[in-house]
């Protein structure tokens, strides 16, 4: 019979049950927690930067879509909202209706907090539009004509 010295106490391969202590699974599962900590953080910023980045590209094909309305309505939409200008683009077949607020996963609303529009015309021939990111004061972008 081959016996084995691991750690200091003999061990008799033939007849024992094999497997992991106690102590070597707290330790495994101390290093996973450990890397969760680690790595979660990293994650959410992630996570973040491709919202405020999905923000930005709905910023600017809205700027192009209400463009493209200008071009056809020689006026940008007199909504008062950012809601009812979707909504006359929509209208006008001029943005489609896959327009997703990155913060919430649904269509833009009115009443949002995180990642809403705010559009205003300017004089008779311009407009603003910003988008807001995450806490509803971080700005992500504004684009607009006047």
């Amino acid at each position: 019979m081959l016996a084995m010295q691991i750690n200091g106490a003999q061990s008799d391969q033939e007849g024992e049950d094999s497997g992991f202590s106690l102590i070597e699974v707290v330790i495994v599962m101390a290093v996973m927690a450990i890397i969760a900590a680690i790595a979660y953080p990293n994650y959410r910023l992630i996570q973040n930067k491709a919202k405020r980045s999905a923000q930005e590209a709905n910023l600017a094909t809205l700027e192009t879509a209400l463009e493209t309305y200008y071009l056809g309505n020689g006026q940008y939409p007199t909504a008062q909202s950012s809601d009812d200008m979707i909504r006359q683009l929509l209208s006008a077949q001029v943005v489609s209706k896959g327009l997703v607020n990155p913060y919430t996963g649904k269509g833009y609303e009115s009443g949002e907090v995180q990642g809403r529009l705010v559009y205003a015309r300017v004089g008779a021939s311009g407009y603003t539009l910003t988008g807001y990111g995450l806490d509803s004061q971080e700005v992500v972008g504004t684009v607009g004509s006047q």
